[in-house]
């Protein structure tokens, strides 16, 4: 199919500007040209495609989801449990929805994680493009604290495999990233979190030796490797086995030749810096859930279940008296990591360091994928400005992601991946907020008027 598109001002991912009386042209799904608008008579075998006016930019890419969670904070309890796949569908066309036309999945289900790829790249099922780690590797009584450390295999079925693969030997790390690989991940992560974020001390972690056997694996296997981090502990070990990516920021405050080395081995940092700004802002999120949007991009138990979950953290005193059951976040902790990410994110910025846009969507009632751009506001906080995060969602986190030649871009012989906006993002980062359309290779995948 041949589409040549105009009327419209686009950002290309590459230039501090928007570009007017322009065409694009897309044949099969990739960008073949950007033309001027006088040139538009030569392409009659084309069909038109009239975008009013509106700006138009590379499709989003977040560097850091969990898109096939399911959104319960109890998905064995009925009705929950016969609606976790549904919500899942409507996971990939909430992350469409709102202009995320790519998603670096973080740790999800494999067997469906995997089905949902193979159906999409077929055009089976609308969804945006996967690039996934499968499960990811951690210790038996390590982070994450919300994810049970054995399932039963009823649930494991149930759920599609399992999101975490709890470790206690050397042995057992090798099998579990070799299991990984043979499912055809593109990358592998690893949990190294020493403190818990919901009240229940310290955490046991991989040790060196199993962290040696899943980087050797990695590179026999050309793979990138992801480590979840929270502190210093976890920074210095990506450093000390040169890992790809850094997920989430420090809560404490990085040395000065941390941050040195950080650069010079080109690691890049996904900092998620939403994680530690939404539950100090519960109030932005329940205003979204009480909404009739929300009840488009939940089933309706899971947006009962999100409400009552998040609504807990507006009531006093806090945390509630079940706390360490139900492992509510430790909102003081969020509070004084929240100048400190900034800063360290600032650092790392000056010292000339790699930093992508990730929201950690999915994983909680806190992270819902509308409010991707509310991270971009959140890095401005550390210095960047409008055009650098529009970067990091786009061309920036194409390359860390390893499809810069793919992705990020709206340039010849790229995906005709692109959202249309209602106003300039270079001045308004809030005009992400509401995409007016989403085309996937070339296709509309989403329209605010018939969606």
């Amino acid at each position: 199919m041949k589409k040549l598109f105009y009327n419209f001002r686009l950002f290309n991912g590459k230039d501090n500007t928007l570009f007017s009386n322009k065409i694009l042209l897309v044949n099969d799904g990739i960008f073949k040209n950007i033309l001027d608008i006088h040139e538009i008579k030569k392409y009659p075998q084309y069909q038109l495609c009239d975008l009013n006016g509106l700006t138009v930019l590379p499709g989003l890419i977040d560097a850091h989801v969990h898109i096939t969670n399911f959104q319960f904070t109890n998905p064995i309890k009925p009705p929950a449990c016969f609606q976790i796949n549904k919500q899942r569908y409507l996971n990939l066309k909430t992350a469409l929805k709102y202009g995320i036309t790519t998603v670096r999945d973080l740790g999800g289900f494999p067997n469906f994680i995997q089905q949902a790829k193979k159906r999409i790249q077929k055009g089976e099922l609308t969804g945006p493009r996967i690039i996934a780690c499968n499960s990811f590797i951690t210790t038996e009584d390590g982070p994450p604290e919300r994810y049970p450390k054995r399932l039963p295999k009823i649930l494991v079925t149930l759920f599609g495999g399992q999101m975490a693969v709890r470790t206690k030997t050397s042995a057992e790390v090798r099998r579990a990233a070799l299991e990984n690989i043979h499912q055809g991940v593109e990358f592998l992560k690893i949990h190294y979190t020493v403190k818990s974020a919901f009240y229940r001390g310290k955490l046991h972690n991989l040790s060196d030796e199993s962290l040696r056997i899943i980087k050797d694996l990695a590179d026999q296997h050309h793979l990138q490797v992801a480590i979840h981090h929270q502190e210093n502990a976890g920074f210095k070990k990506a450093i000390q086995f040169g890992f790809n990516t850094v997920e989430h920021c420090s809560m404490e405050q990085l040395e000065k030749q941390d941050i040195e080395q950080f650069v010079q081995k080109k690691t890049a940092l996904i900092p998620t810096l939403k994680i530690h700004y939404s539950p100090q802002h519960p109030d932005e999120i329940l205003d979204y859930l009480y909404s009739s949007e929300a009840r488009e991009d939940f089933t309706n138990e899971a947006l009962k279940q999100l409400i009552t979950d998040i609504e807990q953290y507006t009531k006093k005193p806090y945390p509630p008296a079940d706390y360490q059951k139900k492992l509510y976040q430790d909102v003081e902790m969020s509070k004084k990591a929240w100048p400190i990410t900034l800063e360290n994110v600032a650092r790392i910025k000056k010292a000339g360091g790699i930093i992508g846009a990730g929201t950690d969507a999915f994983s909680s009632g806190l992270s819902p994928a509308r409010f991707y751009w509310k991270e971009l506001e959140c890095l401005t906080q550390a210095g960047f400005s409008n055009f650098e995060v529009l970067q990091m969602a786009t061309i920036q986190n194409a390359s860390i992601v390893g499809r810069k030649n793919e992705l990020g871009s709206i340039e010849p012989n790229k995906y005709a991946d692109f959202i249309t906006v209602n106003g300039n993002p270079l001045q308004k980062l809030v005009v992400l907020k509401c995409p007016t359309q989403v085309f996937l290779a070339g296709e509309c995948v989403y329209d605010q008027k018939k969606d």
